[in-house]
């Protein structure tokens, strides 16, 4: 039961941080350890200890704003372009990515991947340069960007058209038939870059 002010104070101490805490981050800490803790520690810690209180800790310049979890997407987060996740930190740190999309459009990558945000988390899709723009725990992200690669395959990319000889059916007839099977996967004209065209 700690006073959560205490607990910043002593971890930014030791870690060497410039920090400001926005006067609604209130709380409490318990903390049980079962060896000692390494300096490298510290920060995710920190970031564990802050985000269980609703908080977050956000680097801008040489300082650290302390503030709710809420208010994280609208300040000057760290921006990385990772469509991977390996470069980004281990930790709870907030983070920016934009993720440039191959195949899927960035509307429907968004319906997907709004499911799995944290309470921090935002995403915003710009259809025009089937972009996203995503803001989250970077652990978060990490997961994110797996389902990002699971989803936007190319195993398309390599076959632009392909005609497909009709025997036993009408072409024009058989293209409704398709049109409807696509949309019962929600894959429409307008969804999807996949057309029928009969000849």
């Amino acid at each position: 039961n700690a006073n959560l002010m205490q607990v910043i104070g002593i971890l930014a101490a030791e870690l060497k941080m410039n920090y400001i805490v926005d006067p609604t981050v209130k709380g409490v800490v318990n903390i049980n350890t079962l060896g000692d803790l390494r300096q490298e520690d510290l920060l995710p810690l920190l970031q564990a200890i802050l985000r269980a209180n609703g908080a977050t800790a956000v680097q801008s310049g040489s300082f650290w704003r302390i503030l709710p979890l809420k208010e994280a997407p609208r300040v000057p987060l760290p921006l990385t372009r990772d469509p991977t996740g390996a470069s980004l930190p281990v930790d709870d740190r907030m983070v920016l990515n934009v993720v440039a999309l191959g195949y899927v459009t960035a509307a429907d990558m968004s319906k997907i991947l709004g499911n799995y945000l944290t309470e921090a988390g935002h995403i915003v899709a710009h259809e025009q340069g089937n972009i996203l723009l995503i803001t989250d725990t970077s652990r978060s992200m990490k997961r994110l960007m797996e389902l990002v690669n699971l989803f936007d395959t190319d195993t398309l990319a390599q076959q632009r058209i392909r005609v497909f000889a009709v025997q036993n059916a009408q072409a024009r007839d058989l293209v409704k038939a398709l049109q409807e099977i696509f949309k019962a996967y929600a894959l429409s004209e307008r969804s999807t870059a996949v057309r029928f065209l009969p000849i």
